[in-house]
């Protein structure tokens, strides 16, 4: 029979204590590095398990689409701030022509989401005429990674927290914008008057001389008036 010595217990547990430090650090070290992976670019489409989950799937991708500028240079209205984006070649007669315009312009990008996973919300900010804006915010959206309740999910042992939909970062952008139509009234003078002038031309109707043998022109006394919104 092999008795024990003190040297010996304290060998095992010495043994015993190492493996189990050896796990935790193991542990907090692959926690750390799949947390700091997976929001990296390409975490979520390189044909790895990036956050410690056990499956290799599109909720891996935690990092968030961006805004690119088909045209950029169209855009540019401040020399001292290329960040401000303005564009005044054109005034808008209603909101579905900035909507349009500026989905085209302003398309989401990301560096693994498909065009069929992003979207770019355009949204009224303030203002009005030459200084309306617009934010625009780019989202990716991935609807197989919702959890039951459609709220943010938790995946995979380390508490890497997915949100779905992603959104990126947010852009302002200026337009001109002018949704009133203008006012145009017209009338008659009930007399010939020298104010029945437009445009330094005063304007006639034809009228036939008794017999017929030729017309005349004769005052129409017509006017007429444009009211525009102030731009």
């Amino acid at each position: 029979m092999i008795v024990p010595t003190t040297t010996h217990t304290f060998q095992v547990w010495s043994q015993v204590i190492g493996t189990l430090f050896l796990i935790f650090v193991t542990y907090h070290v692959f926690s750390t590095f799949s947390c700091q992976i997976s929001h990296l670019l390409l975490a979520g489409c390189d044909d790895l398990d990036s956050d410690g989950d056990g499956e290799d799937d599109n909720c891996e991708d935690r990092s968030p689409p961006n805004i690119l500028l088909r045209d950029a240079k169209i855009f540019r209205c401040d020399d001292d701030d290329t960040s401000k984006l303005c564009y005044t070649d054109k005034w808008f007669k209603n909101q579905k022509q900035v909507l349009n315009f500026l989905e085209y312009e302003f398309p989401a990008a990301d560096d693994c989401a498909p065009s069929s996973k992003l979207n770019v919300t355009i949204d009224y900010e303030r203002g009005q005429c030459q200084n309306t804006v617009y934010t625009l915010t780019p989202f990716q959206d991935y609807p197989e990674c919702n959890g039951l309740d459609g709220s943010n999910t938790t995946i995979g042992p380390f508490n890497l927290t997915f949100t779905n939909p992603l959104p990126g970062a947010s852009r302002e952008v200026t337009v001109q914008l002018d949704e009133v139509a203008p006012n145009i009234t017209c009338s008659f003078f009930p007399d010939a008057n020298s104010i029945n002038v437009v445009d330094d031309k005063t304007l006639y109707h034809y009228m036939l001389k008794n017999d017929g043998s030729e017309s005349q022109k004769q005052d129409a006394r017509f006017f007429y008036t444009v009211q525009v919104s102030r731009h």
